[in-house]
């Protein structure tokens, strides 16, 4: 019965556009979502974590340690999501970095009048060798209790900057999208399986019975 298997193909691939149209359009509604409250969350991180080294580079310095800010920056930077911290003066030199072998560098005059034209504390978000990397500039003021050690000659002391990646969390996205995937086409499987169920069950069996009965009269058989 060639016109009850066409109809039925049909059924079957409407039915599975339909599904996966609106399983898609969800799935894609639900991971935006939750990929941007993942990226604000790391960018939530990378403020709190630049807050929490400016207080204790302020205490190290204010007590006369300035030795422990290099170890500050070397600790902190243990973390597997940290690019890089660096603390710069105005002219661009690295004073302190997470990785020793950058103190005493030069940064490029472009990048560093970015810095300086920047407000006090700016977050942005940038690539990097093809990576995303949540970069924060916050200028350390030259405050009244490091007058003692800094005189009155510079409005900044320094400039803090840390750079956080996002390798972490794009791996978790791509963990979700993955998840997501295997999921709709799981779903478009059993609904394909189910609508030709249904299909045979409601529509070909009782439409093929009346065929056969009709082809029965028609050939005379009236019982």
């Amino acid at each position: 019965m060639p016109l009850l298997h066409s109809l039925k193909v049909k059924f079957v691939a409407a039915l599975i556009l339909l599904v996966g149209l609106v399983i898609g359009l969800s799935t894609w509604w639900t991971l935006e979502v939750h990929r941007k409250h993942m990226l604000h969350a790391t960018e939530d991180k990378v403020r709190a974590l630049t807050q929490a080294i400016d207080r204790g580079i302020h205490v190290a310095m204010r007590e006369g340690r300035s030795q422990d800010v290099q170890r500050i920056l070397e600790g902190v930077g243990q973390d597997p999501d940290i690019e890089k911290i660096i603390i710069f003066d105005t002219h661009g030199r690295i004073l302190r970095a997470s990785q020793p072998d950058l103190v005493g560098r030069v940064l490029d005059r472009d990048r560093l009048s970015r810095y300086l034209d920047q407000p006090d504390f700016a977050v942005t978000g940038l690539h990097e060798n093809g990576r995303l990397v949540q970069s924060v500039v916050k200028k350390i003021r030259n405050r009244p209790e490091c007058l003692a050690c800094h005189g009155t000659g510079e409005a900044v002391n320094g400039i803090l900057h840390v750079d956080m990646s996002f390798r972490k969390t794009q791996e978790q996205i791509r963990e979700m999208e993955g998840t997501a995937l295997w999921t709709m086409l799981l779903t478009a499987a059993v609904l394909a399986a189910g609508g030709t169920i249904l299909m045979v069950r409601l529509v070909e069996r009782p439409v093929g019975s009346l065929m056969r009965a009709r082809a029965k009269v028609e050939g005379g058989d009236m019982e």
